[in-house]
């Protein structure tokens, strides 16, 4: 009897050892965990400055290289500068004494009105044989008769000097600085004759010829002292 109790022990302990084993083996089931991504934020983009300073040139077909010279000047000088052309946006060529660099007008000198000329400081007009046809501009007389009207500085120098001359009393008692080639017509203009590099008087910062030779022309002079005038330094 003991013998069949024993057995029937280690028959039942076997049997649970075998179920034991077979549970132990089932895999663990794998859990997901799923979260949902944190969104990225947004970043809006960052508007960039209006500029401090602007200032508007004015010219026509075989402008001068005074254009350029005086551009990147007042540019390193943290002016954005705008280019008014005088019969339409179309490619106007440099002056022909010197390569070819023609430009597109970013305006039609007929686009600047008094509303929106109040957006400058500043009006120049470079040197170069353009002179000969944009002194008899109407959109070019009111435009730096207005300019005066508001309080603008008025620049130019060399043959660009000529157009200020064309003008009905624009510098009329003011000093110009002139060359053998500009005197009379600022003479006749009631302009100040000064044998000067460059001249300032009022509005007026004016420089006189480079002898033919752009690089000569006292530009980095007049955008330093344009901009102390406009900086009130």
């Amino acid at each position: 009897m003991k013998k069949n109790i024993i057995l029937v022990l280690i028959l039942s302990l076997g049997a649970i050892l075998s179920a034991c084993q077979a549970v132990s083996s089932q895999p663990t089931p794998t859990v997901e965990i799923t979260s949902e991504p944190t969104p990225s934020p947004t970043l809006e983009p960052t508007p960039s400055p209006e500029p401090s300073f602007r200032a508007l040139f004015i010219v026509g077909n075989q402008f001068g290289n005074t254009y350029f010279d005086m551009k990147t000047e007042l540019e390193s000088l943290g002016f954005w500068v705008e280019t008014a052309g005088v019969g339409g946006r179309d490619l106007l060529s440099s002056c022909p004494n010197h390569e070819d660099i023609p430009i597109t007008p970013d305006y039609d000198i007929s686009e600047i009105t008094e509303d929106n000329i109040n957006n400058y400081q500043l009006v120049f007009i470079p040197a170069g044989k353009h002179h000969r046809s944009i002194q008899y501009s109407k959109d070019v007389e009111r435009v730096l008769l207005l300019s005066k009207e508001k309080g603008l500085y008025i620049s130019s120098v060399c043959a660009g000097n000529i157009v200020l001359a064309a003008m009905e009393g624009l510098i009329e008692g003011y000093e110009i600085a002139c060359s053998s080639y500009t005197k009379t017509f600022v003479k006749d203009a009631g302009g100040i004759v000064k044998y000067s590099l460059f001249v300032v008087d009022g509005q007026f910062i004016t420089g006189s010829s480079g002898g033919g030779n752009h690089a000569n022309a006292p530009i980095e002079d007049m955008a330093e002292e344009i901009r102390k005038l406009i900086t009130g330094e």
